[in-house]
């Protein structure tokens, strides 16, 4: 589905209308002109990226409800690759060194993106943090089009956080990612159990294992310097990871406890995720399989883990493999230390 800017425009003053703002609240509530958002709502221009999420949430809507016009259809189109949006935008800019940067040609161009999405594109192209903005743009285009991105191929491509960040925000509004309810998952996606491989993590899985952590944890749950100080202080932990195609689809981590009070350790597994691609597939049953293994070695019989208490469908896989709800109950505490 195609960008339609007045569609937008529309979408944006009805929306402003409701909740019964001018165009000069919406504007100061956003730190832009009233004129801006006039230009927004004549279909003459795009909200910026970065201003795109913050404006739905002042609107009470989504950010894809405003850019496709109100229209919820996207259809599965197919993968794309971050690198060749970040090649793309390198093109755009070697276009102007090669017909030189008052061609027609190149004008026309140039003038038609910073006229459509309110950009000074050729300061972006000076600038390395607003550059790669502008592959977001480029990126974020495409999702509402119905493409797929890996997030691994994405975070490889922008050395600035906030940008990856965004993809992530915007990528969670496309969930699942390019695939609505009633299409069937890509092909390259559709494994037998026997294409999947479960073993032990080692430090050259650190990079997709952040990502996969932050979508089970959320974002700012930990690092990957804090992970691989961890990965080098050879502590009591056990990660397992499942990996398919040399791409990581899940893990499992758990703790060996000792304790002068018991003559045996005991295992506390805390962490379980699938990504949703993967799941019912026997993916977990078998990463949890693999981390037991590994606990026995360490000599722990008895294996302890946490689970959400109102999730049932949680509650019914590990009751089929073989754990069981006790009578203890988990109290937990916070405490933050602060300097004087």
């Amino acid at each position: 589905m195609s960008i339609n800017p007045k569609r937008i425009g529309i979408q944006i003053a009805e929306h402003r209308k409701r909740r019964q703002m001018t165009q000069k609240e919406l504007g100061a509530a956003l730190n832009i002109s009233f004129q801006a958002v006039s230009k927004w709502e004549r279909g003459e221009a795009l909200p910026d990226t970065a201003i795109l999420i913050p404006l739905a949430k002042i609107l009470e809507t989504s950010v894809d409800n405003i850019l496709l016009g109100g229209e919820r259809s996207i259809n599965y189109k197919g993968k794309l690759s971050a690198k060749d949006m970040a090649e793309g935008i390198n093109c755009l800019e070697r276009v102007g060194y090669l017909l030189g940067k008052n061609n027609p040609i190149y004008r026309y161009a140039i003038d038609g993106i910073n006229e459509k999405m309110n950009n000074d594109t050729e300061s972006m192209f000076r600038d390395e943090y607003l550059r790669e903005c502008l592959i977001l743009e480029a990126i974020i285009q495409n999702l509402i089009m119905g493409y797929y991105f890996d997030p691994r191929d994405v975070r490889n491509v922008f050395t600035h956080d906030k940008w990856y960040n965004l993809f992530i925000d915007y990528a969670k509004s496309y969930e699942p990612q390019s695939l609505p309810q009633n299409t069937e998952a890509p092909q390259d996606i559709l494994s037998s159990p026997n294409d999947i491989i479960i073993r032990k993590m080692d430090e050259e899985d650190l990079p997709q294992l952040l990502i996969l952590n932050e979508q089970f944890n959320g974002k700012n749950a930990t690092t990957q310097t804090r992970m691989r100080e961890i990965f080098h202080e050879q502590t009591n932990e056990h990660v397992i990871v499942a990996e398919y195609k040399e791409d990581l689809i899940g893990f499992c981590c758990a703790q060996i406890i000792h304790s002068i009070c018991y003559e045996k350790p005991s295992a506390d597994i805390k962490e379980l995720f699938v990504h949703h691609h993967f799941r019912r597939r026997g993916v977990g049953r078998r990463l949890l399989a693999g981390m037991e293994t590994e606990l026995l070695k360490d000599g722990a019989e008895d294996f302890y883990l946490t689970t959400d208490d109102e999730d049932s469908e949680n509650h019914a896989f590990y009751n089929a493999q073989g754990y069981h709800a006790d009578d203890e109950l988990l109290f937990h505490k916070n405490i933050q230390m602060r300097f004087v």
